[in-house]
């Protein structure tokens, strides 16, 4: 049913609306409903960030009243930690080939690797890094490696090496550690225990697009502008996160701008509501085959909006259909959305990587 309404407006703001209306291909009532429409989702989407945050902080202050903080120092006096620069013997041929494996991948910094050692043979490492993204991440440590031999773990080794790592962010004013599942051999129930909470969860893997996908109306297509690589401004990538998280940022725009594995990249521009979304292309090895991954980076506020995560994704599907020949590619995307996409894509192989964080008091 349509209702008539009659307001009264100046002169001015008349010839205002009109100009705008124009520009936008509208009339004047059309261009008010869309402002109007737009305003209202602008705060939906307020509203969502907020309850998560609100849940967030519930969660985290339960977990923080209810942490086992009695220190027991009996078996984890006997596993040492020594970062790797203070580290006098000789490092195995294995050891060797970890670390040099992380001096290729990201910035590496001895005194931020850490040796494990129970008297002088080696049982674990652990490696940490800090980074500052916008919010909801903010500035945080991040475990890019926890590897200790399953038999040290044990409760009280595991509460000494996080309270040495707690202690370590207080000294640099950070409290927040974070840790992804695919980064540490430590399970879920463990890392719970040691106080993390999740944060995101997500598949990670190789799909295979359906066919005729270019034939399903219900896929919108957007303003699409490709970006010279000279042309990249990484201060304008700061602004935005990846819609599906399972490494820092960091990470990524180090791949972009210093190693020049992306091979392109898209923007996709909306203009209900208005907001920009990017798209990463980059050649990989998956177990040993080369595929194309797709990385999608979007404004903090529409990661939570599950309307929007399925627009977007369901851009990049025609986008590639148009594009490539081969529809085998890696994808990563928020585990809510599983079912949307199953509509469009086959999961031949992935796995779920979730995102944990450790709130230092």
């Amino acid at each position: 049913m349509k209702r008539r309404l009659e307001i009264e407006i100046s002169e001015d703001l008349y010839i205002k609306l009109k100009e705008q209306s124009k520009k936008e291909n509208s009339t004047v009532e059309e261009y008010i409903a869309y402002k109007i429409k737009e305003t209202e989702n602008y705060k939906y989407q307020l509203d969502t960030l907020k309850k998560t945050a609100v849940y967030g902080l519930q969660n985290l202050l339960y977990k923080l009243k209810t942490i086992d903080t009695t220190p027991d120092k009996k078996t984890y006096k006997n596993v040492k930690i020594t970062s790797l620069v203070s580290y006098k013997n000789p490092l195995s041929k294995t050891l060797s080939e970890v670390v040099d494996a992380f001096k290729e991948q990201q910035d590496f910094n001895k005194e931020s690797f850490y040796l494990l050692t129970d008297e002088n043979k080696v049982v674990g490492y652990i490696g940490i890094d800090f980074h500052e993204e916008p919010m909801p991440y903010g500035v945080y440590g991040f475990i890019y490696v926890f590897n200790l031999s399953k038999s040290y773990h044990k409760k009280d080794v595991l509460t000494g090496i996080i309270r040495f790592l707690d202690n370590l962010l207080k000294e640099k004013r950070v409290y927040n550690l974070d840790i992804a599942s695919n980064s540490s051999n430590l399970s879920q129930e463990q890392l719970k225990q040691l106080g993390f909470l999740e944060l995101s969860e997500v598949y990670k893997g190789k799909v295979k697009i359906k066919n005729n996908i270019l034939k399903d109306s219900s896929l919108k297509e957007h303003k699409i502008q490709n970006i010279k690589m000279e042309d990249l401004d990484i201060k304008t990538l700061n602004q935005y996160i990846s819609a599906a998280r399972i490494f820092p940022m960091t990470y990524l725009y180090d791949r972009a701008i210093g190693k020049k594995k992306i091979i392109k990249i898209e923007k996709f521009i909306y203009n209900e509501p208005q907001r920009t979304v990017f798209i990463l292309k980059e050649l990989i090895d998956l177990n040993d085959k080369k595929l194309y991954r797709y990385v999608i980076l979007m404004e903090p506020i529409s990661i939570y909006d599950k309307e929007i995560l399925e627009e977007v994704y369901s851009d990049l599907i025609k986008y590639i259909s148009k594009q490539e020949e081969n529809t085998n590619i890696a994808l990563e995307f928020p585990v809510e959305i599983k079912e949307y996409l199953g509509k469009y894509m086959e999961h031949t192989a992935f796995k779920k990587i979730f995102w944990y964080r450790k709130v230092i008091s």
